[in-house]
């Protein structure tokens, strides 16, 4: 199998001088660094089929003075049977979309700004000096000057950008649409979801753009991309929107918008635009086996990025709300143990003492399957969840728990470490067990012996080949709980199992123990077949 590199999109450095490209992602392609990407499209709607519909007045596309204020969205009616043109589009909002030059720290000064999981050798793709490796900026030598994209907000002069583009910059320069530059101060960033805020003194108001509320953006909307690759201010691309609900595993805050629009270094920061002109999306990402555009594209949805750039003008930086859990996913066979009619939610592996979640009295084994009245999916949703809410907002939850649903209000308290997530057990791989396997027939595919400590059941074989085996459980393993009970003798486990059986249960819940580290594995229950 072909594998496909990650790479994040490089900024752009000036014309003039070069640089180096920015980092990338999960191994195969995605660039982030000078990029533009995806946004919330939204589906025009065509006039009746008459020949007054085919006659629509220009007056209906007409353009508002491009002046100081909030551009406002405009109707999308185009003739029927027309081409369809992007031109009023762009040039309503184009005045919105700035240029912006960092001036970077020398490189012995440089700490990573690169967005967080993102593996070598993308790590090293940010713009260095003007005149590459050993000379300004380069190994040795000073900073070096790099160009990204960025957009209008407000009238005042709040720059959204990205935060690969302004990071380790000590200088900030805005080009606004008619050339006019001006020097920006730093307002705020965060990492973690890649955004950041700049801010200038313009004469005037700026003409800015809003971003999008409703969230109707569909898998085929149109999309226009408008920024400054390769320092080409001003540069307008057109696609639709490939996917919705990006994982990159890079965060676990942010949800990403997939887009064909062509995107290529510069284009980082720059916004997205739906066809009333409206910012879906901050392009951050590409995706390129090569470094140059394939037609895959990344950006920060609207949702996320607007709660976040709220927080930065308001606070400098970002509070996220804290619970205190450890999670998991839920698959089809812990949602059978657990007598769960679908996978949907996340499983509490260990509550942290002292947290707002033992406080409102979360337990171990819990599943959490709405916030404040809305459906949880999986353990990174309860994790986005969780990050975009507030410390000290009283936050309630629907629990299941024995079987039933609960609910439970935790007040949230501050994330002190305000880039990591809610705490997600990862799943162990599996490992190689000694000894020849012994299987018990109420525990398929293990051998058990009671601990030498009391505490659990240990497990001293695996059967090769087995769902145990592929579940990760390995010899020395402690077995803590069969279905929430503590046991402490392989008896005492036959005996839940036989339980679950009778309760008409397909598979059965195991909290195991390896190493420091707790998780939740369910096992399938053999049954005899005529």
């Amino acid at each position: 199998m072909t594998e496909l590199n990650v790479k994040r999109v490089p900024t752009a450095t000036s014309p003039d001088k070069r640089r180096r490209g920015p980092s990338a992602l999960l191994g195969a392609g995605v660039l982030v660094a000078g990029l533009a990407l995806v946004g919330t499209g939204l589906s025009f709607s065509y006039g009746p089929a008459n020949a007054q519909s085919n006659a629509q007045s220009s007056d209906e596309l007409q353009v508002a003075e491009l002046t100081g204020g909030e551009i406002t969205p405009i109707p999308i009616r185009p003739p029927l049977n027309a081409p369809m043109s992007f031109a009023d589009l762009v040039e309503r909002v184009s005045p919105a979309v700035v240029s912006v030059t960092v001036q970077q720290a020398p490189p012995e000064f440089v700490q990573g700004q690169v967005p967080p999981g993102l593996p070598f050798p993308f790590g090293d793709m940010l713009p260095r000096g003007p005149q590459g490796p050993g000379g300004p900026g380069g190994p040795g030598g000073g900073g070096g000057t790099s160009q990204g994209s960025g957009f209008a907000i407000s009238g005042e002069g709040h720059i959204v950008t990205n935060n690969h583009v302004v990071g380790n910059g000590v200088e900030f320069t805005v080009t606004l649409a008619d050339g006019t530059e001006l020097e920006a101060e730093l307002i705020g960033t965060d990492p973690a979801t890649d955004l950041a805020v700049l801010r200038v003194q313009p004469e005037e108001p700026l003409p800015y753009v809003r971003f999008a509320e409703d969230g109707d953006l569909r898998v085929g909307d149109w999309v226009v991309a408008v920024g400054n690759p390769f320092g080409l201010g001003g540069t307008v691309t057109a696609g639709i929107v490939s996917a919705r609900g990006r994982d990159l595993n890079n965060t676990a805050y942010n949800d990403f918008i997939q887009i064909d629009a062509p995107i290529n270094s510069g284009n980082s920061g720059g916004p997205t635009f739906d066809l009333r002109g409206r910012v879906i999306g901050v392009n951050t990402l590409i995706f390129s086996p090569s470094g140059g555009n394939v037609g895959i594209g990344f950006a920060i949805p609207s949702e996320v990025a607007a709660s976040v750039i709220e927080q930065i003008i308001e606070n400098g930086s970002v509070r996220r709300g804290w619970l205190g859990v450890q999670i998991q996913p839920i698959d089809e066979d812990v949602a059978a143990s657990l007598g769960l009619d679908e996978a949907q939610g996340a499983i509490v592996v260990q509550v942290i003492e002292d947290t707002p979640a033992e406080r409102a009295g979360f337990e171990q084994g819990d599943v959490v399957l709405a916030v404040n009245g809305i459906s949880v999916e999986d353990n990174l949703d309860l994790t986005r969840r969780i990050g975009a809410l507030r410390p000290g907002e009283a936050t309630d939850f629907l629990l299941w728990r024995d079987g039933e649903e609960q609910r439970i209000t935790a007040t949230l308290d501050l994330r002190e470490d305000p880039n990591a997530v809610e705490d997600p057990v990862e799943d162990l791989p599996p490992g190689k067990d000694g000894g020849q396997p012994v299987p018990q027939e109420a525990l398929p595919g293990v051998s058990l012996l009671p601990s030498q400590t009391g505490e659990g059941v240990t497990v001293v074989a695996v059967v090769p080949n087995s769902e145990a085996q592929e579940k990760g459980i390995r010899a020395g393993n402690l077995i803590l709980t069969v279905s929430g009970n503590p046991v402490s003798t392989p008896d005492e486990v036959a005996a839940q199992v036989a339980a679950a059986e009778a309760e008409g249960r397909s598979a059965v819940l195991l909290l195991l123990r390896d190493g420091p580290q707790e998780r939740f594995v369910a096992l399938r229950l053999e049954t005899d077949e005529g």
